[in-house]
């Protein structure tokens, strides 16, 4: 409790008992207290000490003893209460830092949080186990197969020649380029072109060894067979359809493929072409060999021009 003394008299008083006194001395503007009913003998008796504890009791007349002999609970009505707003001041400062101490040490304990079951037995994100690579050989989650699907739907298509589905593959245009050519890769070529590998090899089957897909871009490493039936190539012998050991073709292709919306807008190919023709019994000649006297050699033997060139490989 905050004690401060009242005097009722001489030049330093602090307490008056009527307002015509409050007023002159300043009012709300002054340095008194304004107290009626008091008993100013009561604040300078020398017998106030022993009466009661006058440091931390107001006494206001024959109403405070009244109000300590019977037990009142109230002071009488219609009596007001004046203070000073500095004594306010200095009550507030008093009582303020032991209330901010109270709400900073509430503020900083730390709340016990429950947790059932289910909480306590998920690992945060910061300590769960990373996702280990797939190895090699294993399939592909199916969220990193999305974006090669067209991709291997074309590939699928050179085996199989159906075309029925061939116009949902691609985002027209489409742009092709092969051996360094660029090309628009319309769907009548890309018909003719496949129909005439699969008839020279019926059996045509190409095998995707590896793929790497990136952003909107498919790269495909493939290896390819077929059994050797029909001319392909100018320059290539013919093939004997009875022969008992027919030719077998064997080699590589790399293709890349841009994706415009999820389907293929651009293809980048290159292919061993040279092998296959060596394969399908293909000769080269210098200009020597070509310019001697009776011309181009005739071995092998089977080798003869086509009638039409056939369309290469888009």
């Amino acid at each position: 409790m905050s004690v401060f003394a009242l005097i009722s008299s001489g030049q330093d008083r602090n307490v008056v008992d009527s307002d015509q006194a409050f007023q002159d001395a300043g009012g709300l503007e002054g340095r008194t207290l304004l107290i009626k009913n008091l008993d100013p003998t009561q604040l300078s008796s020398p017998s106030a000490s022993e009466d009661s504890n006058t440091s931390y009791d107001l006494r206001v007349g024959q109403e405070y003893q009244h109000h300590r002999d019977i037990g009142k609970s109230e002071l009488p009505s219609g009596e007001r209460f004046w203070m000073k707003l500095s004594f306010a001041v200095i009550l507030f400062l008093s009582i303020f830092p032991a209330l901010l101490t109270g709400q900073t040490t509430e503020d900083t304990t730390p709340a016990a949080v429950p947790q059932n079951s289910t909480q306590a037995a998920t690992p945060s994100p910061a300590v769960q186990t990373p996702a280990q690579p797939a190895k090699s050989g294993e399939p592909l989650p199916a969220q990193n197969q999305l974006s090669d699907s067209m991709p291997r739907r074309y590939v699928e298509l050179w085996n199989t020649g159906d075309f029925n589905q061939m116009e949902s593959l691609f985002s027209p245009p489409v742009a092709l380029v092969s051996r360094g050519n660029r090309v628009l890769l319309t769907s009548q070529m890309l018909r003719r072109v496949i129909t005439a590998w699969r008839k020279s090899m019926p059996d045509l089957n190409f095998k995707i060894e590896d793929t790497i897909a990136e952003g909107d871009k498919v790269a495909m490493r493939l290896s390819f067979t077929g059994t050797y039936k029909e001319r392909l190539f100018p320059g290539t012998a013919t093939p004997t359809p009875t022969s008992e050991n027919p030719r077998i073709v064997r080699s590589t292709e790399m293709l890349m493929f841009h994706l415009k919306d999820g389907k293929i807008d651009q293809i980048w190919e290159e292919y061993d072409e040279v092998k296959m023709h060596l394969l399908m019994g293909g000769s080269w000649h210098t200009n020597e060999e070509l310019e001697a006297p009776g011309g181009r050699p005739s071995t092998p033997a089977q080798i003869e021009a086509p009638a039409a060139t056939l369309p290469p490989k888009p």
